[in-house]
């Protein structure tokens, strides 16, 4: 009897370690089997922090989603800087030379198509523009990514014959492989989010007052300019959202257009730094209170450095060499055109504001 009993246990004991190696089996092939579907992925992971950084102004600068970008670059070249297709695309994501060649007096590049492609800030800056400049206005994600793969022209035709208006559906692409490009990138856009999260609404991002205070103040004192100047020309300009871009092509929270940036205010402080540096908060308005102090070299009274801000010096200067506009070598508000106006009228309520919140600039204060 004992030594059926024992011979039980020992059939027990057996089918209980078999069940064991059996699930540990199971569990090793589904986390093999996850981590093949999603392979790219993890093994891209440090591509992408190589590349996070440009990714993310372009997707601030051109309002595309920073994980759409990762899906495009995958799919387009597994985050190969060096990767060349057949048809001769080049890059991360896989420019045309003649696409760049049509594109780059825009953004205001000069190389010569194999040399930029192969950079990756202007590769990726010239994939993400196209995108959004070409591609985004067709629909919401199906039209623009078969756009992209297959030329805007293209999709508008499908969706002309499919009489659709607000996105192109996948059954309406008339191209198996553009389909399954588009469902592609679709997949690795679901796998980023789920992996690393939603992407920022960098529209959205406001910058803590007081710390807006504490980089007015900081660069007040470097170029002799009233702080209380800096936070109304920040408080008009972008109400404190930290990545503030204009129709016109104004960046960040003191809307800072990059041809002003690059000669007259990077040429004159020695910096080397790109426009695309004004959608970092401090260094925006570090250049932006050094523009108030250029400025100030150039015109006398707190209304025409704060309207100068807005139209520009030449024009401001046209105005007080004008009897219409000027008396006194002073600006006649009421005289100005509307929009001027209420520029200024704006501006000086947050300044007074800026006063009453902030205290007055006891080192720095402009003539009324």
């Amino acid at each position: 009897m004992t030594k059926n009993k024992n011979k039980l246990l020992w059939i027990i004991l057996i089918v209980l370690v078999a069940l064991i190696i059996a699930l540990a089996v199971v569990v090793c092939l589904y986390f093999i089997k996850n981590r093949q579907n999603n392979s790219g992925l993890y093994r891209k992971d440090e591509c992408i922090v190589r590349y996070e950084d440009i990714i993310r102004k372009c997707s601030i600068k051109y309002k595309v989603d920073e994980k759409l970008i990762y899906a495009l670059i995958m799919t387009e070249s597994s985050f190969n800087k060096d990767a060349v297709s057949k048809a001769g695309a080049i890059g991360l994501m896989q420019m045309m030379p003649s696409t760049y060649e049509d594109i780059k007096g825009k953004l205001g590049f000069t190389e010569s198509a194999d040399e930029a492609l192969k950079n990756p800030e202007i590769n990726i800056e010239c994939g993400v523009y196209y995108f959004a400049t070409y591609c985004s206005g067709l629909g919401k994600i199906n039209a623009p990514l078969a756009a992209y793969n297959a030329g805007p022209g293209r999709v508008r035709s499908w969706m002309n014959q499919a009489g659709s208006t607000e996105d192109i559906a996948l059954d309406e692409i008339q191209s198996q492989s553009v389909r399954t490009y588009v469902e592609r990138v679709k997949r690795y856009y679901s796998s980023y989010i789920y992996h690393y999260g939603e992407s920022t609404d960098y529209n959205n991002v406001l910058l803590d007052r007081e710390k807006a205070l504490e980089y007015a103040k900081e660069y007040g004192r470097k170029y002799k300019v009233d702080y209380n100047l800096i936070m109304a020309i920040i408080e008009t300009e972008s109400s404190f959202y930290c990545y503030r871009t204009s129709k016109t092509g104004a960046i960040g929270m003191m809307q800072i257009m990059p041809e002003t940036y690059y000669v007259d205010i990077a040429q004159n402080l020695g910096l080397e730094d790109s426009s695309d540096e004004l959608f970092e908060p401090e260094f925006n308005i570090m250049c932006g209170s050094y523009l108030i102090h250029w400025l100030d070299y150039r015109l006398d009274g707190i209304n025409e450095i704060a309207i100068s801000y807005h139209v520009g010096v030449n024009q401001t200067r046209a105005w007080l060499n004008n009897p219409d506009y000027s008396e006194n070598g002073r600006l006649i508000v009421e005289k100005l055109p509307q929009e001027a106006q209420d520029y200024l009228f704006k501006a000086m309520g947050y300044y007074r504001r800026s006063i009453r919140l902030d205290g007055e600039d006891r080192g720095y204060k402009f003539d009324q």
